[in-house]
C-alpha cells in the first residue's frame, strides 16, 4: 500500500523521497507521519555515530546513510531521506 503524507500526493511503493531544506523548515515534523522504518534521518545517524547535535559526526553519518540507502533501494523499499543539504561523499 502506498505511503501518504497529509500535504503531499500518495507516494508509490519503492519510491525514494528526498526531504531537503534548511533547519527548522518542517521536514522532520512532516516525516513523523511516515513509518519510522522508512525514514533515514541524518540527524539521527549523527546521534548514533556520536551524540545528538554533533556536527563533527556528519562524515560518519553520511557513510551510514549511504549504506542504509543502498540496502533499502536494492530491496525496493520506499525510503524518505531527511537532510539539510545535498551533501554527498
Amino acid at each position: 500500500m502506498p505511503s501518504a503524507l497529509p500535504i503531499l500526493a500518495p507516494v508509490p511503493d519503492s519510491a525514494l523521497v528526498l526531504m531537503i531544506g534548511p533547519p527548522a523548515a518542517g521536514k522532520t515534523s512532516l516525516l513523523r507521519k511516515v513509518p519510522a522504518h522508512q525514514v533515514i534521518s541524518l540527524d539521527r545517524l549523527r546521534a548514533a555515530a556520536s551524540r545528538p547535535g554533533d556536527q563533527s559526526a556528519t562524515a560518519d553519518a553520511l557513510v551510514l546513510q549511504q549504506q542504509i540507502l543502498t540496502m533499502r533501494l536494492r530491496r525496493g523499499e520506499t525510503t524518505f531521506v531527511d537532510n539539510c543539504s545535498l551533501m554527498i561523499l
